[in-house]
């Protein structure tokens, strides 16, 4: 029993060491291929500034941001440039169906 304890005792101190001396490069190294996977993956934007500093933001916010910067007049109007396009595309089938 008494060699039980030291073993304890030896596994509690080195886990504790290790903790101690590797937590900066561990929690470093998880939090940057975190980031860079959520980045690569799309759920992240980061956007570089001028000072080297790198801003992060959700795509979510930068689609909020984005579709805030949109007026009506703009909705309306890429609407109507679809219907033309629509119309014009149909018109284009049908005069191929008419030829055959």
């Amino acid at each position: 029993m008494y060699e039980l304890w030291h073993i304890g005792v030896a596994y509690g101190i080195g886990t504790a060491a290790g903790l101690v001396l590797f937590r900066e490069f561990v929690k470093e190294k998880i939090i940057t291929t975190t980031i860079d996977s959520l980045a690569s993956q799309g759920y992240l934007y980061a956007e570089e500034a001028e000072d080297g500093q790198v801003m992060l933001s959700k795509v979510d916010e930068v689609v909020d941001a984005a579709v805030a910067d949109v007026t009506v007049d703009a909705i309306i109007e890429t609407a109507n440039r679809m219907q033309e396009e629509i119309e014009m595309k149909q018109q284009e089938l049908w005069e191929d169906e008419d030829r055959d």
